[in-house]
């Protein structure tokens, strides 16, 4: 007898995700989980937010902290939500701000796990079975039991065993004293959420401690868990008419899909979970294949040998570790392709995703092709949901307002939008042929440095291991060096041609023989790390690819200071070689190259391009700025800077070289800007102005406040930081131009603590800052009047939340969260100050 119902004739028209789901996300599975024992765990505890990986690595063999195991705890019970708001412990060795804070906080409060007894928690620890079975007996409340068996750690052990909590745990590991892994705890936190929780029926000296009839899924959760066979997913159906978009039917009854992965289980028998909101609505949380009720195989397409045809039926032959295995696909078989279904001949050697094989009965199989390819993020228009490719591919429509189209998008294992989306993505996609439904796995994983060696089968960088993707069509060479984007599948999918990790640029601000014992030629140099160095030039010195012996001639072929070169130095730190640019306007990525130099361009920060008449350049975080003012007094004025040197609209004269085929610079020297605050600035939140001397005697004033959620100061000469005629004070808000050594060139004030107006200033396009009254405050976001106006909502998102309080005597401003938006009271008159770039809140200043 079949373990599978039989399909009716309308699964082989019918659209399995097109009918099945609305555009929606799943959260994908880690691929080290994938055809593993771990996979289910992994799935399971990821829907539910209790355990997940970083996307492409879950890491089951991998021992686990006690911070980690403490969250898995916390998450199990459902009190994630009251863990994420708290910011500091009783621990000393937790610090303000540890990921785990809060987690361990309400780990305590639920006595689910102590401290070591002298004030410190250890989290980063790793951590035994016993400690964690522990913690688990805890969490299920089961402790009672576990004393009454003779505490830690035997009577908890046994409560473990009793319960179920380690069914599946090798005994070695039981017996082991070493770490358990993350895989082991993975399991344990599977077995919680079936099991049956403990809780107090009576207290006082007759205290009594009951199994109650909820498992721990249902009474943390709201879940319960069932099994049956998946019939229909929308209008594709194993039996009957289907169902309706957005819903699965599972052992004869319907439930809405929700954010379940609902791809590859239709005719499977499934273990689920499903969740029931306030009004009724039962919505899947997650499905898993059951144990020993299916015969599935997952082939990966790196494990294909052959496919062959042959007397109406095809073998498929592949490999399995060491093994050589086949399946044999009769051709009446039901073929589901990327999605939609599909027909026999699309049993074919497909380069890269999988191969599921299901069985069906004596004859007949169900096979689910998973065909996938690469997309690298070039440009998202939201507008359109347009998203274009690196390398040229047909660009992508992605709509939500398109019935036309289903698609989901997962980013290292998270339900994201469009809007998520970034430069140099890899979007591996699953898509129908008719592009009609699409899932995306996002990855934003990159690996920088040098190719060390390449086989036939892998490339190595850094001398780590790496397949290249099916359809990266770029050479790969011994010695290429740069930035390479990896796939969901950690393949190198894609490589940004990095300058900064491929040429050591520097500029020379002095040279010469020193004269001695020994003459050496030195040369004095500006680094990327912005550092000016003296370094001695070895024995033998290779200027422009010749070779010199003589100090003298090799002073020569270099020529004067005041020039960027690229340099190479040997194993003893000394100077071994040197390029000179070579003056062409030509593109030519395999050489150094001055492409042009312009006074008077302008800098478009919407585009960030430098606008030149010889040709539009754009800068990006792998450009190197090297500011060298022509009016600069000696080279300590010469700084190194990044992509946030340039502000909008601002007039440059620029030396340009190494520009690549997209038209990015690799290196622009800037001799002359102009001191205008970038927009997209960080704003300073200034606390005090104070004066010093520097090392040439010279008074200088010193600014300190806060930025980027930290304490920073910048100095500049007397008189820099003035509004009007007045000195900036405590409170005040500015944005700041500063080189990398801290030396401020420029300010804008956005806020002057002294005037107590409300405002909505739209500075530009971009920038706008408001100052006013929260109205309202929810989770997530607040409302905001200005002047008593119609309230405005704004997102609090990432944004960073500062607090100043000028009814303290010292420390009047302080890093703040969420917590501390407040709608006003005239009791207690706080307003808040926003600063809005590109339509997205930036900084949050609670002014009291």
């Amino acid at each position: 007898m079949s373990k599978f119902r039989r399909f009716v004739s309308s699964v082989a028209t019918a659209a399995i995700l097109v009918s099945g789901i609305a555009t929606t996300s799943f959260a994908s599975v880690p691929n080290d989980v994938i055809g593993t024992d771990y996979e289910e765990a992994a799935k399971v505890l990821g829907a539910f937010e209790i355990m997940v990986g970083n996307g492409t690595a879950f890491r089951p063999d991998a021992p686990i902290t006690r911070a980690e195991v403490t969250k898995v705890a916390v998450a199990l019970k459902g009190l994630s939500n009251a863990a994420t708001s708290q910011t500091k412990t009783k621990f000393s060795d937790v610090k303000e701000g540890h990921w785990a804070t809060g987690y361990i906080n309400v780990g305590v409060a639920e006595n689910l796990i102590l401290g070591d007894g002298n004030g410190n928690f250890r989290p980063d620890d790793n951590i035994t079975y016993n400690e964690a079975v522990t913690i688990l007996v805890r969490a299920l409340g089961y402790e009672p039991q576990a004393q009454s068996k003779g505490g830690y750690p035997n009577g908890y052990l046994s409560a473990g065993t009793s319960t179920g909590l380690t069914k599946g745990i090798p005994s070695t590991v039981v017996r082991s004293s070493a770490p358990i892994t993350r895989g082991k705890v993975a399991f344990l936190a599977r077995n919680a959420l079936d099991i049956n929780t403990m809780e107090q029926t009576s207290f006082g000296n007759e205290a009594k401690f009951e199994i109650t009839d909820e498992t721990l899924a249902q009474a943390a959760h709201k879940a319960d868990k069932i099994e049956g066979m998946v019939s229909a997913i929308g209008s594709s159906a194993i039996e009957g008419s289907g169902a309706s978009k957005g819903e699965i039917v599972i052992d004869g009854k319907n439930y809405k899909t929700g954010n379940a992965d609902v791809r590859n289980i239709l005719g499977l028998n499934v273990e689920a979970y499903i969740v029931k909101d306030s009004k009724g609505k039962k919505t899947l949380k997650v499905a898993v294949p059951a144990h020993n009720e299916n015969s599935v195989v997952t082939i990966s397409a790196d494990d294909i040998d052959s496919i062959k045809e042959s007397s109406g039926k095809k073998t498929l032959t592949y490999y399995s570790g060491n093994r050589k295995l086949t399946e044999t696909i009769a051709n009446n078989s039901y073929v589901i392709y990327n999605g939609k279904a599909g027909s026999f001949d699309d049993i074919t050697e497909i380069k890269a995703g999988t191969i599921m094989v299901a069985e069906y009965d004596k004859d007949q199989k169900i096979v689910f092709i998973n065909e996938t390819e690469n997309f690298v993020v070039d440009e998202v228009i939201l507008t359109s949901g347009k998203v274009t490719d690196k390398y040229g591919k047909k660009p992508l429509i992605l709509d939500d307002e398109d019935e036309d189209i289903t698609f989901a998008i997962d980013k290292n294992g998270s339900p994201i939008g469009i809007e998520d989306l970034k430069e140099w993505d890899v979007m591996t996609l699953t898509a129908s042929k008719d592009k009609s439904v699409i899932y995306a796995d996002v990855s934003d994983e990159t690996v920088e440095g040098e190719i060390t060696e390449i086989d036939s089968e892998h490339v190595y960088v850094n001398n780590e291991k790496y397949k290249v993707a099916h359809g990266f069509t770029e050479e790969i060479k011994l010695g290429d060096k740069g930035i390479y984007s990896l796939d969901a599948e950690g393949k190198i999918a894609a490589v940004q041609k990095s300058k900064t990790a491929s040429k050591n640029y520097a500029y020379i601000t002095n040279l010469g023989i020193k004269s001695g014992l020994n003459a050496k030629l030195e040369i004095e140099v500006l680094g990327l790390d912005g550092k000016i160095s003296a370094i001695t030039a070895a024995n033998k010195i290779k200027v422009d690819g010749k070779v010199f012996s003589s100090h003298s001639d090799a002073l020569s072929a270099i020529g004067s200071k005041g020039q960027l070169v690229t340099i190479a130095l040997n194993s003893d730190g000394k100077i071994s070689e040197i390029e000179k640019s070579v003056k062409d306007s030509e593109i030519d990525e395999e050489s150094f190259r001055l492409n042009f130099s312009e006074n008077g361009v302008k800098y478009n920060s919407k585009t960030s391009t430098l606008l030149a008449d010889a040709m539009n350049v754009k800068v990006d975080s792998s450009t190197v700025v090297f500011d060298i003012p022509e009016s600069a007094k000696d080279s300590d004025d010469y700084a190194v800077a990044g992509k946030d040197f340039f502000a909008d609209e601002g007039m440059y004269n620029i030396i340009v070289y190494d520009v690549t085929e997209d038209l990015t610079a690799g290196v622009v020297i800037v001799t002359n800007s102009e001191n205008k605050v970038s927009e997209d600035s960080s704003i300073v939140v200034v606390d005090k102005i104070t004066t010093s001397k520097d090392e040439n005697g010279d008074t200088t004033e010193k600014l300190h406040g806060y930025m980027n959620g930290e304490k920073v100061s910048f100095t500049a000469e007397k008189g820099m930081f003035k509004k009007g005629s007045l000195n900036l004070e405590n409170g005040d808000i500015i944005q700041v131009k500063a080189d990398a050594k801290g030396n401020a060139k420029a300010i804008s004030v956005l806020f002057d603590t002294d005037k107590t107006d409300e405002f909505t200033n739209e500075i530009s396009d971009n920038l706008t800052t408001v100052y006013g009254k929260v109205t309202k405050k929810f989770t997530g976001s607040f409302n905001l009047s200005v002047n008593d106006s119609a309230s405005k909502n704004y997102s609090i998102g990432e944004a960073t939340i500062y607090v100043v309080d000028s009814s303290k005597k010292q420390n009047t401003i302080s890093v703040g969260d969420a917590t501390d938006i407040v709608k006003y009271d005239d009791t207690n008159p706080e307003k808040v100050f926003v600063r809005i770039y590109k339509d997205v809140v930036e900084e949050i200043v609670i002014i009291k």
